[in-house]
């Protein structure tokens, strides 16, 4: 369905209307910005900014996630010399500014109107001092916070810092969102939950399609955001069934896990009922999806990297219309329509055995198709509108109940 925001701008006349153009200000290497600025391009002038260190362009890996581009869409990175972010930032913070606030400039002189200015780390927030704070947005999508080796939790000091002077603060999950409401009460109305939107791509066209019999699939770095020992256990429980391990090993830029992880997680990837896979080709996650009969969320839900997240496989699971199961993140269980939760070895043995058994019953079927087209409703497009909705929100059209996107 359309909002009644669109409908009014249709209904407009076209020489009263003046629409704000975005700039997202660093992270655009990361997926889930990536795909926001790609689908707000195709309802606005939208500039993705790259800023990073001089080695960057001499990287053999791409700047960029993903090929998808748009007609309203521009792309631009920049490049500084290691440190000019850090120890050398008093050298380069004036000219960043200077640059940024041309480029804000510019989308104003040919807009009419100053673009919301959107960056998702705060470690942006000194250049964009310049922006107004109804102009300026956070979106959060982790936890940045960081660990002494005695394991103290020291908040990320420039985080408050952006938080009061942004007019609108976007989480990627509502426990994250919840938790700044908690943290800045006098804020407390400018908090809004906006789950990680599904690439169309990621939808199953074929739901109907029988699995491979007997598959798990885990998609994602293998890091210490996953709860190895417990996957140790499920896996050794069931030798019949094939897991399939999908990504990169990394460390995840987790403090404070469980010791030890690394011994499970090879120890894991050596069981005979397992298959690690570093590297696909594009569009391969999505085929490990649609083809393996359970996708699973393995985290280990007492780190607050975890609870603060919104999985990127998540919404790929959803979409392939396959039964997901996970840990207990407080992000899955938002959907306990579609995803099982469990908080044990034992439940996450019950709930993969359960879900094996049925797979592609007629039952099971139904549900892949019912599960696909709940997926296709939470595209990254649908997320690009109820973002503009929010930020609109003082315009009286297409308003939404206190920190909760429209639906």
């Amino acid at each position: 369905m359309r909002s009644t925001r669109s409908q009014l701008r249709d209904e407009a006349d076209p020489a009263d209307t003046h629409e704000s153009a975005f700039i997202i200000f660093g992270s655009p290497q990361v997926p889930s910005v990536y795909s926001l600025g790609v689908a707000l391009a195709q309802l606005r002038s939208t500039s993705l900014v790259r800023i990073g260190a001089s080695y960057l362009p001499f990287s053999t890996a791409p700047l960029w996630p993903m090929d998808d581009v748009a007609q309203g869409l521009s792309r631009t990175a920049w490049t500084y010399p290691p440190g000019f972010n850090g120890k050398l930032s008093r050298l380069f913070t004036r000219t960043i500014r200077d640059r940024f606030e041309r480029a804000v400039r510019g989308h104003q002189e040919r807009d009419g109107m100053a673009p919301y200015v959107i960056t998702p780390h705060p470690r942006f927030e000194r250049y964009t001092s310049g922006v107004e704070e109804e102009k300026l947005v956070y979106l959060n999508y982790d936890d940045y916070a960081t660990y002494t080796k005695a394991g103290t939790r020291i908040e990320n000091p420039l985080e408050p810092l952006l938080v009061a002077r942004a007019g609108t603060v976007l989480c990627s999950s509502r426990y994250q969102r919840d938790r700044f409401a908690r943290r800045f009460p006098e804020k407390a109305d400018a908090f809004w939950h906006l789950p990680h939107g599904v690439h169309v791509t990621s939808l199953n066209p074929a739901p109907s399609d029988a699995p491979v019999k007997d598959t798990v699939c885990v998609v994602g770095a293998l890091t210490a955001r996953y709860d190895w020992a417990l996957i140790e256990e499920v896996v050794d429980r069931l030798p019949a069934v094939e897991f399939s391990f999908c990504g990169e090993i990394g460390l995840g830029h987790v403090a404070m896990e469980r010791e030890g992880w690394q011994a499970h997680m090879r120890t894991v990837l050596e069981r005979p009922n397992v298959s690690h896979i570093r590297s696909l080709e594009p569009g391969g996650t999505s085929h490990v999806f649609w083809s393996s009969a359970v996708s699973w969320i393995p985290y280990d839900p007492d780190l607050p990297f975890v609870k603060a997240c919104c999985p990127l496989k998540l919404g790929n699971g959803l979409a392939s219309g396959r039964p997901v199961i996970s840990a207990d993140v407080p992000e899955c269980r938002l959907y306990p329509e579609w995803v099982g939760i469990h908080t044990s070895a034992d439940e996450a043995v019950a709930r993969i055995s359960e879900a094996l058994a049925t797979a592609g019953s007629p039952a099971a079927r139904e549900r892949s198709h019912e599960q696909v087209e709940f997926a296709s409703k939470n595209t990254w497009a649908t997320r690009a509108e109820q973002l503009i909705e929010i930020l609109e929100r003082q315009e009286g059209a297409g308003e939404a109940g206190a920190g909760q996107a429209p639906t």
